[in-house]
């Protein structure tokens, strides 16, 4: 015997049925999916996926792999990062015997030259690892700053480079190598976010690299902000140093005896009897040039031993402060 099912009981059944086949994934969606145009091309694709290998890459041959992609790609948009890969792969990451940090800035510095004064992390990135090397001059430091200084009032979306990254690229999810609108509005938003830790880290940088004749011009350049409160502690603290340094150095008595003993070999000489003829001017201004170069040397060298002493412990003070903190 057939019971007739209320229509109450036959719209439940009907609705459960519509969640279920609404839950499960339908073959429309996945040919949509799967229709988004493959933005790398194979090439491209291939040096990408050796380079993602972390485990079983070799950095020569990604290196080459994407020297060779350049070479024949020479206009791709994706130019600044993959000099950034390279110049990645030739980072402190590798062995100390694989070092090079000529090449790491050479690709770096590309790098930086391709994304502009666009932002980018690999941008940031590039330039900070470029102006923390010694050979960077304060200029150069205080454009890597300045360039940070103008995302912190507002970091806004035309301010971002308008490129995905290859690996963004490379899942496929994205149907442009340009970046959307919504990407880069959040790419901003992330950034406003950050930019004074990064500010705060910059100005680190800047100052501990800098000597006395430089912190005096961050506090020209820069007064009331906190580079330049950095920049006056630093140079108090020097100023500190050498005062306590000096005063060591007049209570030393090994520095006393040796001063007394340099004036009274002095006064000895000068109480020997004068020759019985008149001397020549020019012997007797050579005699005194003489005895005040050797009184100039013995003084230079006690300033220029203090100097470098006082110059060692600055560093290691400095650096166990700035570990400190």
């Amino acid at each position: 015997m057939n019971r007739e099912k209320s229509p109450s009981v036959n719209l439940i059944r009907s609705v459960c049925l519509g969640l279920i086949v609404g839950c499960l994934p339908t073959t429309a969606g996945a040919e949509e999916h799967s229709a988004k145009p493959d933005l790398l091309d194979p090439e491209l694709r291939k040096v990408w996926e050796y380079f993602s290998d972390y485990e079983n890459r070799n950095r020569d041959v990604a290196v080459r792999l994407f020297a060779d992609y350049l070479r024949n790609n020479p206009d791709t948009e994706f130019k600044p990062e993959i000099y950034f890969r390279i110049g990645q792969l030739y980072s402190s990451h590798r062995k100390d015997a694989d070092r090079r940090k000529d090449l790491m800035v050479k690709y770096y510095r590309l790098a930086h030259e391709g994304y502009g004064l666009k932002y980018s992390d690999y941008n940031m990135t590039a330039w900070a690892s470029i102006v923390n090397q010694p050979s960077e001059t304060l200029a150069d430091r205080l454009a890597y700053y300045d360039w940070l200084s103008g995302f912190e009032t507002s970091a806004r979306p035309e301010q971002m480079y308008p490129i995905y990254a290859m690996g963004i690229v490379a899942q496929g999810t994205v149907d442009s190598v340009d970046s959307s609108q919504e990407f880069r509005e959040r790419q901003a938003k992330a950034l406003s976010r950050e930019i004074h830790q990064m500010m705060r880290v910059a100005s680190e940088g800047v100052v501990y690299r800098s000597n006395a004749d430089e912190l005096r011009e961050i506090e020209r350049r820069y007064p009331g902000s906190l580079m330049a409160s950095a920049a006056a502690s630093k140079l108090k603290f020097i100023q500190e140093l050498i005062t306590n340094e000096a005063a060591r150095a007049l209570d030393d008595p090994a520095f006393g005896e040796t001063m007394s003993n340099d004036t009274s070999r002095q006064a000895g000489s000068a109480t020997q009897a004068p020759p019985s003829t008149q001397p020549d001017s020019s012997a007797f201004d050579g005699a005194r040039q003489t005895e005040i170069a050797e009184r100039g040397g013995i003084f230079l060298l006690w300033v220029l031993g203090g100097a470098v002493l006082v110059l060692g412990i600055v560093g290691a003070f400095w650096r166990r402060r700035r570990h400190t903190k």
